[in-house]
């Protein structure tokens, strides 16, 4: 997906209904490319339902490609109970009107669990 940023405050990319119960996962992966330019700021926010606050984790973007790792236990740290959640908000800040970002995939991932050979 091509991403041109709107000349906003904050330029965004909005997903209002992800999956809601994120308890068994561990982290948001997103895979990006930069094209070129200067680095970018790219922040996760993650709303909750029955609630009007949100939770953000901010991530570097230098040119090229990258993935990009918000570990949800910071996501989620509003509320020990695993809340649920209600959009999923990617966006950056103004002063990056008119950059152009690649977005390969986001989604959301486990641990790996160890393999034994015994």
């Amino acid at each position: 997906m091509e991403i041109v940023f709107a000349d906003e405050s904050y330029p965004n990319i909005l997903l209002r209904d992800p999956v809601a119960d994120w308890s068994a996962f561990d982290t948001l992966v997103v895979d990006v490319l930069l094209p070129e330019g200067p680095p970018i700021t790219l922040t996760a926010a993650v709303g909750y339902i029955d609630r009007d606050q949100s939770t953000y984790l901010w991530r570097s973007v230098r040119p090229g490609p990258q993935r990009l790792r918000y570990p949800l236990g910071d996501l989620l740290a509003a509320d020990a109970t695993s809340p649920r959640i209600s959009r999923l908000v990617l966006n950056t800040s103004g002063k990056h009107a008119g950059r152009t970002l690649l977005i390969g995939r986001a989604s959301l991932e486990t641990a790996a669990v160890p393999v034994s050979n015994f």
